[in-house]
């Protein structure tokens, strides 16, 4: 006959669900540590492997796509894996327990590769951005830039969580259009650089509307060096 109490069925709920909270906890810290670890090390090695001698900035600028497919893999596939590997491995036999962790990792070897593929390379001579998916590497003259704009009124939602304040978009001839700043791992410094540049070629440069110019000197570290090259970048 079964003497369980009704305290006793509580006090095993509560404890179910706390392991369950603090499983979900970890499935979360992963995800988001193995995000942040895929977006550093596929700049760093796109770095390495796309910059020229005359590149001065060589960084991502991913679209919704590679969000949704590196989103998926931080949030679902690796914390699946962990899962498997630490509190359900005893409860599967060794040839299924490999066989579902390959297939995970398989599927996500084409959204890695197309990662990589994807980055912003700016130098002195030529901008080269080649998108995630879909779309072919374009490399560009700074001369078929039709012009820049500034404006804190469309700001994405990246640019808005990351404190950015405004998008930089670029206008190119054929159509293509980047926000440079918003979309992208580019800091202030770097930012800067580019802006030198359209300034150096004459490029026409557009203010839509400002944004905010003292929270964002604040948001930078308020320091003569930053609140210098805000200033200039937004003088037309």
């Amino acid at each position: 006959m079964d003497n369980t109490t009704l305290e006793q069925v509580e006090k095993e709920e509560k404890r179910r669900y706390k392991k369950e909270t603090y499983q979900a906890i970890f499935y979360i810290a992963v995800g988001a540590a193995t995000f942040w670890g895929i977006i550093e090390g596929i700049e760093y090695l796109q770095m390495k492997t796309f910059a020229t001698a005359d590149s001065f900035i060589t960084t991502q600028i991913p679209g919704f796509l590679f969000k949704v497919a590196l989103a998926v893999l931080c949030l679902l596939i690796i914390p699946y894996i962990f899962e498997y590997i630490f509190y359900r491995r005893l409860m599967l036999k060794k040839g299924r327990f490999s066989k579902k962790i390959l297939l995970l990792i398989l599927g996500s070897i084409p959204i890695l590769y197309l990662s990589f593929f994807n980055y912003l390379d700016v130098g002195k001579d030529s901008i080269t951005y080649d998108p995630f998916w879909p779309g072919d590497k374009k490399v560009y003259d700074w001369e078929e830039i039709d012009a820049v704009v500034i404006d804190r009124l469309n700001g994405s939602a990246r640019a808005n969580r990351r404190n950015k304040r405004f998008d930089y978009f670029v206008y190119f001839k054929d159509g293509t259009q980047l926000d440079i700043w918003g979309d992208s791992g580019m800091n202030l410094k770097e930012l800067k650089l580019v802006d030198d540049q359209i300034r150096a070629k004459g490029i026409p440069k557009f203010i839509e509307e400002l944004p905010d110019i003292n929270k964002l000197k604040e948001v930078h570290g308020d320091h003569p060096e930053t609140d210098k090259m805000i200033d200039q970048i937004f003088s037309e």
